[in-house]
């Protein structure tokens, strides 16, 4: 196996794979859409697993990269908190601001209580460049990376 056949995978408290891939483009595909190529990449080096198994679930949506690098959170109302934009830093933030965000529901002090949140709303040209990242880079992306 070379460099180039580099993929990630776990396996869940329940013995089910996880995965992260590069995202199907059908407006709603179904898990087993999503796992096509990452699948048959994964016979390509594990030949020995099953032709074709089961996929419950499949996730896919958009990321919100802030320029900053910094996690946002915002309080749509009492009892919600949104946080977003780990940006490549998600383990060691989510680990600070899950504990913050939790004693802050919880009624405790916190530095989420103390934190003005932002005001929400979409990056100049994020349509466009969307449909760009969605349409012609993620496809190619994905071409490249789960070669058939």
């Amino acid at each position: 196996m070379d460099s180039g056949d580099t993929f990630g995978g776990a396996f869940d408290p329940q013995g089910r794979l996880v995965m992260s891939i590069l995202p199907g483009m059908a407006s709603n595909p179904s898990p087993a859409q999503l796992a096509v190529p990452y699948w048959r990449k994964f016979r390509a080096v594990f030949p020995q697993a099953p032709e074709r198994i089961g996929w419950d679930y499949g996730w896919f949506g958009k990321e919100a990269l802030p320029a900053d690098k910094l996690v946002k959170l915002y309080e749509p109302g009492p009892d919600a908190i949104i946080v977003l934009g780990y940006a490549g830093n998600g383990i060691t933030q989510s680990l600070y601001v899950g504990r913050q965000v939790a004693l802050r529901l919880a009624g405790k002090d916190s530095l989420v209580s103390r934190l003005a949140a932002p005001r929400i709303c979409a990056a100049p040209l994020a349509g466009p460049l969307s449909w760009m990242l969605n349409r012609l880079l993620l496809p190619l992306g994905r071409r490249i990376v789960y070669r058939p």
